[in-house]
């Protein structure tokens, strides 16, 4: 059974004065490799900037996570940040990428989560 429809480009806190947007993505290979990747942009120069990519795959109930990124930062960026995951995956199942994104400037943290849509890897 396919999983629900996600909001791929859930909305940050309109509050924040820093963590402007921020985004993952998916895409298939072929082969069962999965590429899974991520930015984050603030709306000015910051301290710190990073993102945490997460693969899940649906088990027919719930997005469970099979493959957790590191942790990936930047000190002293000007406003944008990416990163990128090549995975092994199986076949017959739907997958999508998670993706914390967070900003530092200061004493001020901004931080929020995205999802991509789902793909399905064939039989």
């Amino acid at each position: 059974m396919p999983p629900p429809n996600v909001q791929p480009l859930t909305v940050f806190d309109p509050n924040y004065k820093y963590l402007e947007k921020g985004g993952s993505y998916i895409s298939d290979l072929g082969n069962q490799k999965i590429n899974i990747w991520g930015e984050t942009f603030a709306t000015v120069h910051v301290d710190e900037i990073g993102i945490q990519l997460t693969l899940e795959r649906w088990t027919g109930t719930a997005w469970v996570a099979v493959y957790y990124g590191s942790t990936t930062t930047e000190t002293d960026s000007a406003y944008a940040y990416q990163s990128y995951i090549i995975s092994s995956v199986q076949k017959g199942y739907y997958y999508r990428a998670k993706s914390l994104h967070w900003i530092k400037k200061g004493d001020t943290y901004e931080g929020g989560t995205r999802y991509s849509s789902s793909i399905l890897i064939p039989l």
